[in-house]
């Protein structure tokens, strides 16, 4: 499979959500797994894991493997419910600029993709290097979950 290095890296909504009262990340890991993270000022949040590669150049193709739905509480977030997904994969051309200002910040490496990721068409580069660890629904595909939705949500497929 084919992945793109400039996609590599944690993605951040922040400066094409201006005025908004949400938030989204996504992530691409260079071993073809990542996920996005969307959170709102009510105390809502979730993060979906997804499986992601480019089969040609400027198209992107996310597997969504599984989705945590809960509230954040300061420090602690609370995961309240867990489901594997059974979406069909989602395709979308994309655009990276590495000079991109948005409604004056800037300047900074931004991608647009054609259809919205997580809520929303725009990313800012926050950091180029994310692992595994840095998700904030770790702890759910590394504790104790039930064998299926682990076996599930560890899988390469």
């Amino acid at each position: 499979m084919a992945f793109d290095p400039e996609l590599l890296g944690l993605w951040d909504s922040g400066p094409y959500d201006l005025g908004s009262m949400e938030n989204s990340q996504v992530a691409f890991l260079a071993d073809g797994d990542g996920w996005t993270y969307w959170h709102n000022a009510a105390g809502g949040q979730s993060v979906g894991a997804f499986r992601w590669s480019n089969p040609e150049p400027n198209t992107l193709v996310i597997r969504e493997k599984w989705d945590a739905w809960g509230e954040w509480r300061g420090d602690e977030p609370g995961w309240r419910t867990m489901s594997l997904s059974d979406r069909p994969p989602a395709v979308t051309r994309y655009w990276i600029n590495a000079i991109t200002v948005v409604r004056g910040i800037g300047p900074f490496v931004g991608v647009l993709f054609r259809d919205p990721v997580e809520g929303t068409r725009g990313y800012k580069l926050l950091e180029r290097t994310v692992t595994a660890r840095d998700c904030p629904a770790y702890e759910l595909v590394t504790g104790p979950l039930p064998a299926r939705i682990h076996a599930a949500a560890t899988s390469d497929s």
